[in-house]
């Protein structure tokens, strides 16, 4: 039984006049509390499609909610793959990464060119097909294990192995700000862990690949660019600049 009950099968049997609906044709009409009773299928029909329209709102809700806990900003909850130039090739990527036959996805341009939009659109799509993504930016990462530090019980892997394990890796803002030299290895670590696991990243950086060699360092660098695919965004910044006053 789907709970659904008919407004004719409801109604007591009593005297009734015969109405016609334009869609379902002739219905028994009943005076009910001082008002003649509607089709009983519309009836069932209106009951339906709004079951239907909060099982579709209490869907969306549950994707949201999703989309935050792994990470992905609120800014980019929205973000679709349709929307991005590269869309067939980032799918076909993804299509390989799933069947575990792709290296990592570097996204490299300027501030303000859309590569988070693009990122998070791609995480998205991925999680919609059924894969568990995570997203994270390097500052964030680092930020987290630096606040396990002197913490009793708890490490850096409680925080640098989740990112391992995920299905597929969002790692953003790839050379942001100064990193000295651990912060370095533990980016490198990251990375090289992914890649020894055999799990897809998406990388994001506004550097050149020269830079990003300097940053991550050369044995990382081969790693991730060993298979990768490769998307260079150009152009001006998409960001609004700043209202002169």
């Amino acid at each position: 039984m789907n709970g659904i009950v008919s407004l004719g099968e409801a109604m007591p049997m009593r005297p009734h006049t015969t109405q016609k609906c334009e869609q379902h044709g002739e219905y028994p009409s009943y005076r009910f509390a001082g008002r003649q009773t509607g089709c009983p299928r519309c009836a069932d029909d209106k009951l339906r499609k709004d079951q239907h329209l909060r099982n579709v709102a209490l869907e969306a809700e549950r994707f949201a909610a999703r989309l935050k806990q792994v990470g992905i900003p609120p800014r980019y909850a929205d973000a679709h793959l349709d929307e991005v130039d590269q869309a067939e090739a980032i799918r076909a990527w993804l299509r390989a990464a799933r069947a575990g036959k792709s290296g990592a996805l570097v996204v490299l341009g300027h501030t303000g060119t859309g590569k988070t939009h693009l990122a998070c659109a791609a995480a998205r799509y991925a999680i919609e097909q059924g894969m568990a993504a995570r997203y994270t930016t390097v500052p964030r990462y680092l930020r987290q294990i630096a606040e396990t530090w002197g913490v009793r019980g708890v490490t850096e892997r409680a925080v640098h192995q989740p990112l391992v394990d995920a299905e597929l890796l969002v790692l953003d803002e790839l050379g942001a700000g100064r990193a000295g030299e651990n912060d370095t290895w533990r980016v490198h670590d990251l990375i090289a862990d992914r890649y020894d696991e055999a799990r897809p990243t998406i990388l994001i950086s506004n550097l050149t690949p020269n830079e990003l060699r300097a940053v991550i360092g050369d044995r990382a660098y081969d790693r991730i660019r060993e298979d990768c695919v490769q998307i260079n965004l150009v152009g001006e910044s998409r960001r609004a600049p700043p209202q002169r006053r």
